[in-house]
Parts: C-alpha cells; structure tokens; sequence
C-alpha cells in the first residue's frame, strides 16, 4: 500500500504529521503533500497511491475530479469542524462521482459527536499524543510555575476565576490572544509543559483537543476546563470514558484540583498504553482492515508504549 496525506496540520493538530510518520514506520510508503501549491494532479500522479486521507476543507475541484477518475483510491476525511450540511453534501459529492470512501472520521469522542451518518460511515478518531514532538530538539529555558492555562479564549478576563488560587501561572494560546503569555502552536509546546504544576485545557467548547494528550504526556496534572457546568460534565463523562478513568478530567473553573491532590500516574500510565499517535494510527488501519499493517502496529506499540 502507497499513502497520500495532504497537509492539513494547524496550529491546533500536527495529526496529519504524525500519522505519515506511523504508517512509514509500519512500511507503508507515505507521501506528506505539504506544498500546496504543487497541483492535485502532479501530486497523486508522482505519489501514486491507493489510499488519500486529508481535512474536509480542503478538497477541492481537482481532487474530486482525480479521485474519480481513479477509483483505486481509497479517499478518508477528517470532518472535524463540520456541520450536518457539510457531512450531507460531501456524502452526495462522493457518490454522486463514484469516489471510494469507506469512512469519514471526527476527532471527537463518540459521546461528544452530534453529526449523523449518511452513506458513508462515520466514526471516531480522537486526538492523540504526538509522540514524534521532541525530534524537533527545541530547548527551552527550565523554569517552574504552578499553572498553565492551554486556551482559546480571546481575553484573560474570561478565565480570571482559574487563577485565584495561583500565585504564578501563564495564559498559552495557539492563537491571537489579547494579553497571552506564550503564544505558541501546538507543534512547539512540548517542551514546555513540565515547566507546569498543573496545565489547564480551557477552551469555549466541549472538545479534547491534542493539547490535553501532549501536556498529559510530557507534563504533569492536566484538567480541562469549561465554563458552563452541564458542558463540564458532559465532557468528564466522554473523558472519564475514553481514559478509562475515575479520576474527574473536565471541571469548572471553579472545580480545578489542588496541585498534588491527585495521585496522577494512573492517569498518564492510561494516556501512555491507549492514547498515543500509534494507537490513533491502529485504530485508522483497523476502520481500512488492514490487518497486515495493524498487527505491525501491534508490535511497535508493545515496543515503545510503555
């Protein structure tokens, strides 16, 4: 199997990276298209691959018209951010020009997903750790806060009850913010995140973005944290779930934990054997049946997941 995966990290996600480097490390030869300006065309004539997976927002003419003159080619999307109308009109798109497309797949757990199947399957593939962060060599200078605040929010004023009990924290965006301290893409975070006490995961909605997964990873206590209550449970219900944990995950601001209050290494054992890039890469080969290179998987996984 030859794979072809279109670029579509952002600030927020490196999936598409990580994804390229595990299904490489399993031997399937993976072409990242990070060159946008490269045609669809000249792209999958020079990669030739049998299977595409790429963010639904940038398919475009051309590649519905390669793919459908190509129907070799298996086509996986990422619908993450979707709404219903987008899922329906894809679903029509795809069949209507006979591209073959076993399953569409959303980054949000399963108790968090609204969207609704049509012809093509949808599943769940949730974010995982980028387990390939720290090639990157990045040194940072150490230091040692209580609080880090990971979050998409515009204004430090909407968090301020999350900092009361601290006496030093910093406010990390991947985005434009206000008044942040670090304004950093996930890409670079790494590093960073055993410089903290306690890393909160705030963002204006219920979602587990990769930052909780990396920060869990490479930091230290990690909660996510949303403003409205029933939100709150909601999402430490679909946490609770996933991690296979009873250790209450997504609070309200006002709920966050004491530094050292809770026994953490349960919960990073869990996020270490389930949740990494090489487990979010299986579970993709298994949706493919691909048996072959999911039980490749297997064995990486008993080899660097511990």
């Amino acid at each position: 199997m030859k794979a072809l995966i279109q670029n579509y990290a952002s600030v927020d996600t490196t999936e598409p990276l990580y994804l390229s480097e595990c299904l490489n490390s399993v031997g399937i030869e993976t072409t990242t298209w990070k060159n946008q300006d490269v045609s669809a065309f000249d792209m999958f004539d020079l990669s030739n691959p049998n299977l595409f997976i790429t963010h639904y927002n940038l398919v475009t003419n051309d590649i519905i018209k390669y793919l459908s003159g190509h129907q070799n080619i298996e086509c996986i999307l990422n619908i993450t951010g979707a709404s219903q109308e987008h899922i329906d009109m894809l679903d029509n798109m795809f069949t209507k020009n006979k591209i073959k497309c076993p399953f569409v797949f959303t980054n949000q757990p399963t108790k968090l997903n609204n969207l609704i199947s049509r012809k093509i399957k949808l599943v769940s593939i949730m974010h995982g750790v980028d387990c390939f962060l720290h090639q990157q060599g990045i040194g940072v200078e150490n230091f040692s806060i209580e609080l880090g605040i990971i979050t998409d929010y515009s204004s430090k004023q909407d968090l301020h009850q999350l900092t009361e009990n601290y006496s030093t924290y910093h406010y990390v965006t991947h985005k434009d913010m206000v008044d942040a301290d670090i304004v950093s893409p996930v890409l670079h975070l790494y590093p960073l995140y055993h410089n903290y006490l306690q890393t909160v995961i705030a963002y204006k909605d219920a979602y587990i973005p990769q930052s909780f997964f990396d920060a869990v990873f490479y930091g230290n206590e990690v909660y996510t944290v949303i403003n409205s209550s029933q939100q709150s449970n909601r999402l430490s219900d679909a946490l609770q779930s996933s991690v296979k944990t009873s250790t209450k995950l997504a609070c309200t601001p006002s709920e966050v934990p004491k530094p050292g209050s809770i026994d953490f290494n349960t919960v990073k054992k869990q996020i270490t054997s389930n949740h990494t890039c090489f487990h979010r890469t299986k579970r993709l080969l298994s949706k493919l049946k691909c048996s072959e290179a999911e039980n490749n998987m297997d064995q990486l996984i008993a080899k660097v997941c511990k």
